[in-house]
């Protein structure tokens, strides 16, 4: 097919146009030939024709053309248009989207993905692990010195000083919990004496309560 490119003399638009200054010119271009000076078959429209340079096309309607034509055409390519070796899919004008046909390939990237999850999992403490390594950390040197630790007292040790210091000033709360901590507690140690009792001694608070609900 034949092609005419006309040329007007822009300052000459809004007047009257004399037919002499304007210049013909006709360029044959042979129908399916590149225009862009590639070697790619194109429409009239300038894009690729595809149906020319596909391979392929699956059960969808998208094409698979071949790798190097994948590879320097991207951009323009109907968007998922894959390659031949089916490794990548075109997305969104030289986007890419990576495919996972390969089962090698997919089970490497499922033992990758496993092996970043355990690892994640590994550093992931629980509060007993974080709170345990806080306490048996060395203690701060203020705090060493403020309350006359040994040089390597750990923060448990300045924990409890700290407790025995106020205690020691009459802080009820700190003696509370000084004595709770050694398994002094009152309730507790009268749990622990009602499990020691004896089958008579049961009977015997049992009679005791029961004469007591009968006064009331």
């Amino acid at each position: 097919m034949s092609k005419k490119i006309v040329d007007i003399k822009v300052d000459k638009l809004n007047s009257d146009i004399n037919p002499e200054e304007i210049t013909e010119a006709t360029e044959e271009i042979a129908e399916g030939e590149a225009t862009r000076g590639d070697d790619i078959p194109r429409l009239d429209n300038g894009t690729i024709d595809i149906e020319a340079v596909a391979i392929g096309k699956d059960d969808k309607g998208r094409y698979t053309v071949p790798d190097d034509i994948f590879d320097k055409y991207l951009k323009e390519l109907p968007e998922g248009t894959q390659n031949e070796s089916k490794t990548y899919r075109a997305f969104n004008h030289g986007k890419l989207t990576q495919l996972n046909n390969d089962p090698e390939e997919a089970s490497r990237r499922g033992r990758a993905g496993a092996i970043a999850s355990n690892a994640t999992q590994a550093a992931r403490r629980t509060f007993k692990e974080v709170i345990e390594e806080m306490l048996c950390s060395k203690a701060s040197k203020s705090a060493i010195e403020d309350l006359n630790l040994k040089a390597d007292a750990t923060n448990l040790e300045m924990i409890i000083a700290s407790a025995a210091r106020q205690a020691e000033r009459g802080n009820v709360k700190a003696m509370d919990f000084l004595r709770d901590t050694i398994g002094q507690k009152p309730s507790d140690r009268l749990e622990a004496t009602v499990e020691n009792l004896t089958a008579e001694d049961r009977e015997m608070l049992e009679n005791i309560k029961n004469r007591l609900g009968e006064k009331t």
